[in-house]
């Protein structure tokens, strides 16, 4: 059977079009100094050879041992495949890969193409040959070495900071402390405390984002909040005055915002929503579960009806379809109640007395579940668990703890009462955080159908029954 021969392989000749490729692992100041100084020396070595440049393929700020994507160099790749170059000019045979199955795909592609490499530092990187082959996986491999070592060294020395309370540097000053990241700075505490008191309360995350950039309250970065943004500074260790060392939660030397059992009824409301979903901004203020239909239980929607704003039981969603009624009478209803019972102050102490309490024991029993996960993780990291039963066992604690957390609620934190009013707050508090304080005091708003007391059978458009919204309390 007769094969293919393989690509004749010839050296580079002047006039021959090359491509440049340049990469630098850190670029601290953005400013593209390291590339460029790459770029004019291989421009110098393609000019004294009579070469042209055709292309130059630049990875910024892009580390060849992280593994990431370089898009520079994929770009570089395919246009070798595409025999849409002769060769290529790098500063040194580490830009171009620190990882042997990377170096092994570029050897397969430059073997199949015929291509020529050359380096500044190191000369002509002769890949068609056995010997050359060699010297590039040496070369490879004191590089890999080398990363490998830089990354240990670096690793220890943050290990050794962390453990005696010292900075480790870098990145962007964390909200809420001084640029010496141990001091508060105290106007962010004050929205941190707020926020997290917020969020426990049951307002959303796109409530909160809403409602900081309304009042122009700048993030971190000067800018506007995102949901990212704050999201991650509600789930952060340090606003709990804790940092991780060897994987689990330690006290660090930078003083608290927040209290620890803040921080952890905060993890465990915030996995709940990371698990839901990101909630869209409500127009009515009792969908999403809290009224319900009276006759078949099923939670009602929202929807004008002409133009008028209604709660309904949808048969699209499963329910009978026999209930309806205007929402501003069941929300003014609802309104008046609960700024009564909160302001009278009786119920908001009777919620927190029994929301305390099962708001400690769930937490506990997260705790505990969490603990159990990690002993698994332990257990097979030293060898005691075959991967069969470590997976089942894994997922099995995991699926506990999603459930865990998936009921958690916390303790009630009522702002409001005798000495703030919240009869006086309503007019002017956002959608979210009504519904935030009514979702704290009611389980559930029930409409019965019209009709439903005896020689009933219709309701008077001039006229509304009240019996028929009933409030279902949490206490």
């Amino acid at each position: 059977m007769a094969t293919q021969p393989a690509p004749v392989r010839r050296d580079l000749q002047r006039g021959d079009p090359v491509d440049l490729y340049l990469r630098i692992s850190r670029d601290a100041g953005h400013d593209e100094l390291g590339v460029k100084r790459q770029e004019r020396e291989c421009r110098e070595l393609v000019q004294r050879k009579g070469w042209r440049v055709a292309v130059v393929h630049t990875d910024d700020d892009r580390s060849a041992f992280s593994g990431k994507l370089r898009e520079g160099y994929e770009r570089m790749l395919e246009r070798l495949r595409l025999g849409q170059v002769r060769g290529i000019v790098t500063w040194h045979p580490d830009r171009l890969h620190r990882s042997p199955k990377e170096l092994e795909r570029f050897i397969d592609v430059v073997e199949a193409c015929g291509a020529g490499v050359v380096t500044v530092q190191g000369g002509e990187y002769d890949l068609g040959t056995a010997s050359g082959r060699m010297s590039a996986r040496i070369v490879g491999a004191v590089a890999r070495h080398e990363s490998e070592h830089k990354s240990e060294r670096i690793r220890a020395k943050m290990r050794e900071l962390k453990t005696d309370g010292k900075l480790t540097g870098g990145g962007r000053r964390p909200y809420g402390y001084e640029d010496d990241r141990l001091t508060v700075r105290e106007h962010e505490a004050v929205i941190i405390r707020e926020l997290t008191r917020r969020a426990l309360s049951g307002e959303s995350l796109l409530s909160l984002v809403r409602d900081l950039n309304a009042r122009k309250v700048p993030a971190g970065t000067g800018g506007p909040w995102g949901l990212a943004s704050i999201s991650r500074l509600l789930r952060s260790l340090r606003i709990a005055g804790l940092r991780e060392l060897e994987g689990t939660p330690q006290p660090a030397p930078w003083p608290a915002i927040i209290a620890l059992d803040q921080h952890k009824q905060l993890q465990a409301v915030l996995s709940r929503h990371r698990k839901s979903g990101t909630r869209s901004q409500r127009s009515y203020l009792l969908t999403g579960g809290l009224v319900v239909c009276g006759t078949c239980g099923k939670a009602m929607i929202g929807r004008p009806i002409n133009g008028v704003p209604t709660y309904g039981c949808d048969k699209a969603r499963g329910g009978c379809g026999k209930v309806w009624v205007r929402a501003e009478r069941v929300d003014d209803i609802v309104r008046d109640a609960v700024v009564l019972a909160i302001d009278s102050a009786g119920l908001a102490k009777r919620l927190q007395r029994s929301g305390g309490k099962s708001s400690e024991q769930a937490l506990d029993a997260i705790s505990r579940q969490e603990a159990k996960l990690r002993e698994i993780e332990q257990d097979y990291a030293a060898g005691e668990l075959e991967r069969t039963e470590y997976r089942r066992l894994r997922d099995a604690a995991r699926t506990r703890l999603e459930q865990l957390t998936s009921t958690f609620k916390p303790a009630p934190s009522i702002e409001f009462g005798t000495d703030n009013p919240l009869a006086l707050a309503w007019p002017e508090l956002p959608l979210g955080r009504r519904r935030a304080v009514i979702d704290l005091v009611l389980d559930e708003v029930r409409i019965l159908p019209v009709g439903h007391r005896a020689g009933e059978h219709f309701e008077a458009k001039d006229r509304f029954d009240r019996e028929r919204v009933q409030l279902h309390w949490r206490v």
